[in-house]
């Protein structure tokens, strides 16, 4: 619980795909489609490391929701 709980203080997510190859489009949606853009535009969750394999995914679940799609590092 202590894992958990520690992150969440820092008031920032660092969202980090290194070395992820494959991620489920239901997955996708969860993650970058249905969360609060304030987050996002805010920096308070930030994308990082998304392969050139996964970014494809993350606009086809963002424009499906009618969004802008997710600027990444």
């Amino acid at each position: 619980m202590r894992r958990v709980a520690a992150p969440l203080r820092r008031k920032t997510c660092d969202v980090n795909a290194l070395g992820g190859e494959a991620i489920s489009p239901s997955f996708a949606d969860e993650l970058f489609a249905k969360i609060d853009q304030a987050l996002v535009d805010g920096g308070a969750i930030k994308f990082e490391n998304l392969s050139a394999r996964l970014e494809p995914l993350v606009g086809f679940v963002r424009t499906g929701r009618g969004l802008e799609e997710t600027e990444t590092a």
